[in-house]
């Protein structure tokens, strides 16, 4: 454990450095474009039917509905916590989908997504 000397003599400005330099570029990979065509014709999809593309679509929604009504929940006090994942329900719903019912998921912050494919309500 750290003495109380040297906590209060760190200072943590002087151990955290930002030098865009050794940051490595990350490119966005993108299936679709932006009017829903796919991007490169020769990509591997997912092999989903177009029923279960649009249910992960309405789960996306759904998820972006939910978002909605517990951060107004949790601003006007009636609940305490919680973190909204605005911008990732792709990311839950396109994983959740991938994996088997019985798989192990341990859900944290912002996905709740995966919970809600799961059936939690």
């Amino acid at each position: 454990p750290a003495s109380d000397e040297f906590i209060r003599s760190t200072n943590i400005s002087n151990c955290v450095r930002y030098a865009p330099e050794v940051v490595a570029e990350y490119k966005v990979f993108s299936l679709l474009k932006q009017d829903g065509s796919v991007r490169d014709p020769d990509a591997e999809l997912p092999n989903k039917t177009p029923d279960e593309w649009r249910t992960m679509y309405e789960f996306m929604v759904r998820l972006k509905e939910m978002d909605e009504v517990m951060l107004a929940s949790q601003r006007q006090g009636r609940i305490s916590f919680y973190m909204t994942a605005t911008g990732e329900e792709a990311i839950h719903i396109g994983s959740a989908s991938s994996i088997e019912m019985g798989d192990t998921v341990l859900a944290q912050y912002r996905e709740q997504g995966v919970l809600l494919w799961r059936g939690a309500a």
